[in-house]
């Protein structure tokens, strides 16, 4: 009993604590020290980290103050309120990303950092990080969007609703040149009049997935079959060669 309890968080002292109150009910901390040979001083830091875990209480009622342990089930005031303050910081951290993302980095520094995003957070992904590349392509002065496209980016409706919101909000310096698929939903696509989307349809075998050039990411998107995924990888000279190649790519097409 007492390791489990040490498992959930409580020092050694806590428990003596804690137990020594479950077992003769109200005390002082004059009392709680005769019972566990603990000096006064641990008891009252022990006892204050109890009440913060909300499994013991003061009883102020009279002139003495007495501890007083909870009920047992109060246990779960303990977990409940560590998995709020998990979620809470992990809110934080989410929002924090995107702004640390964005704090310059020394040019002559790059480290492949590689990003695996499952199907189920890609969405989200997309939105929180068009401001992090766009920033990225403007420090390099190099805001075109680079690359091909399978054409079920368009197709499925959430990732077209995505693209729609893009362009709606994109700045004019910000431009895309993709070649894809030949296929009647990018003609379609077409009539949304997005100045800044140019489109090559490609001539070889069909694209079957999607990959962006971003500053200094590539980004590379599988959206066929029952489980799509996104992989980001950060490199600044490996994403320059691609930028090049496609550059060149488009050149030869016109």
């Amino acid at each position: 009993m007492r390791e489990q309890l040490m498992k959930i968080g409580l020092k050694d002292t806590e428990v003596e604590v804690y137990l020594t109150l479950l077992e003769h009910g109200k005390l002082t901390a004059s009392q709680i020290s005769r019972f566990t040979n603990i000096n006064r001083t641990t008891i009252y830091a022990s006892a204050d980290e109890l009440k913060k875990k909300e499994i013991i209480e003061e009883d102020l009622s009279g002139v003495t103050k007495y501890y007083v342990a909870l009920p047992p089930e109060k246990l779960r005031n303990y977990t409940e309120k560590q998995m709020r303050s998990i979620k809470k910081k992990e809110r934080i951290i989410n929002d924090l990303i995107p702004d640390l993302e964005l704090i310059p980095r020394s040019k002559n520094f790059s480290v492949p950092k590689i990003q695996f995003i499952p199907s189920r957070d890609i969405e989200e992904f997309l939105y929180k990080k068009t401001p992090v590349w766009e920033k990225s392509m403007r420090d390099l002065k190099e805001t075109t969007w680079w690359g091909f496209q399978d054409t079920n980016m368009v197709e499925i409706e959430k990732y077209k609703k995505w693209i729609l919101w893009y362009w709606g909000q994109a700045k004019d310096d910000i431009d895309l040149k993709l070649f894809t698929n030949q296929a009647d939903v990018e003609k379609e696509m077409a009539k949304e009049n997005i100045t800044n989307r140019k489109l090559k349809f490609w001539k070889g075998d069909q694209f079957s997935s999607t990959q962006w050039i971003l500053g200094e990411y590539i980004v590379s998107i599988v959206t066929r079959g029952s489980e799509h995924y996104l992989v980001q990888i950060r490199d600044a000279i490996l994403a320059e060669s691609m930028r090049n190649m496609a550059k060149e790519l488009w050149k030869k097409s016109e």
